[in-house]
């Protein structure tokens, strides 16, 4: 990349996600006044990742509604035809069948024949379209990949939806994990633009050779982090912006990163409807992430500033 980012850039956009990991000292959740989600990544404020262990968990609504249920699943189905004929999906199938992919998930799944699949932050799917997008994605990944089962968590799913969920065959998680999945077998995880400290969780739960080998991560890019890293460090000289997922960039050497499709400079592709820039949209800078690490590789992760 040679142009400088966005002037108030922020590599999570995820604009239904009120899920977040970090503890901010604004307030409980992360916000501001004006209501719209801090930088995950960067603060000028301490930040610390949640120290709360994982915890049963109950949707806040949980009254169930069959009218609803039936348009929110009607709403789902119509999605996943609108993304599965779009043009926007079939580049993102070339590059799933790729050498680059397969030879990813054959490496994750070693001896394995079998690849269940973790979500993470899917916000409110009867009310976004962009978590419908989402979540019609991992959907259609299921025919494509050897899924044999598919769970799925965010705090903000009501009962209704859990309900729609179940019905499409996934597993609702009756805790919240705070994404700290200890794997023991080749796993899936995809956290559609989830705050950067969830995926630090998942990192250091897992921060050892063998069981980060075992991940295969669909989710933001390491290396757009990375970018966005050094793009603040020029930026804040003087104000030393915290690192808050120290895992993620002590852990991008080892990773062999793919992006979903193949990129361009601009959203909106020429040829393209106004639909599949949408669609884009809700996937934009996700990428898949293989580990590739050797049996005794000592992994160190510094928690400091930018600069000292």
């Amino acid at each position: 990349m040679s142009a400088l980012p966005d002037p108030n850039p922020n590599p999570n956009p995820n604009p239904h996600s009120d899920w977040t990991i970090v503890s901010y000292r604004r307030n409980r959740n992360g916000r501001n006044r004006a209501g719209r989600t801090s930088n995950p990544f960067f603060s000028m404020e301490a930040l610390t990742l949640d120290p709360v262990p994982p915890s049963p968990w109950t949707p806040t609504d949980p009254s169930t509604s069959r009218e609803l249920e039936a348009e929110v699943l009607s709403k789902i189905q119509f999605t996943m035809h609108r993304l599965e004929t779009s043009r926007f999906y079939a580049r993102v199938l070339d590059r799933l069948q790729s050498p680059k992919v397969q030879s990813g998930v054959s490496h994750a799944l070693s001896s394995a024949s079998e690849l269940p699949m973790v979500i993470y932050g899917i916000g409110n799917i009867a009310t976004s379209e962009i978590s419908r997008i989402q979540l019609a994605f991992a959907l259609l990944l299921r025919d494509k990949l050897p899924i044999t089962s598919m769970e799925i968590f965010d705090p903000v799913l009501s009962g209704s939806e859990c309900a729609v969920l179940k019905s499409l065959g996934l597993s609702v998680l009756a805790e919240n994990e705070k994404g700290r999945r200890v794997v023991s077998a080749p796993t899936l995880f995809f956290l559609p633009h989830c705050d950067a400290a969830l995926y630090d969780n998942l990192l250091s739960a897992n921060w050892e050779p063998a069981r980060l080998n075992r991940i295969v991560l669909l989710g933001n890019s390491f290396a757009e982090y990375a970018f966005y890293l050094s793009w603040v460090e020029e930026k804040y000289k003087s104000d030393k912006p915290k690192i808050v997922a120290p895992y993620a960039m002590a852990v991008r050497q080892y990773v062999r990163e793919v992006a979903l499709e193949e990129r361009q400079d601009d959203l909106k592709r020429k040829g393209d409807s106004d639909e599949d820039s949408a669609l884009v949209g809700a996937l934009w800078s996700t990428s898949w992430h293989f580990f590739d690490l050797e049996d005794g590789t000592v992994l160190n992760v510094q928690h400091s500033q930018i600069r000292s």
